[in-house]
């Protein structure tokens, strides 16, 4: 599975891209390890799935963001 991490700070937000099969996925993490889609509105996702999670923990630990990987991980059990 490959996943191209490209992170970018945008309006206090880590921006994580996740590249799996053909599509790109874009989530948006805040400080408090909230996870937000991208976008213009850029909502909340109210239960991510269970994979997307693993993924974005796993980037932001890649990233060298283990204390925000941490706060996705316990908000999101």
């Amino acid at each position: 599975m490959g996943i191209r991490i490209l992170a970018k700070l945008r309006t206090r937000k880590l921006v994580v891209t996740l590249r799996m099969g053909r599509g790109i996925y874009e989530f948006a993490v805040d400080r408090a390890g909230r996870i937000y889609t991208t976008g213009r509105r850029g909502r909340r996702v109210r239960r991510p799935a269970r994979r997307d999670v693993t993924l974005i923990v796993q980037t932001l630990v890649r990233l060298g963001r283990p204390d925000l990987a941490r706060r996705v991980w316990r908000r999101y059990p």
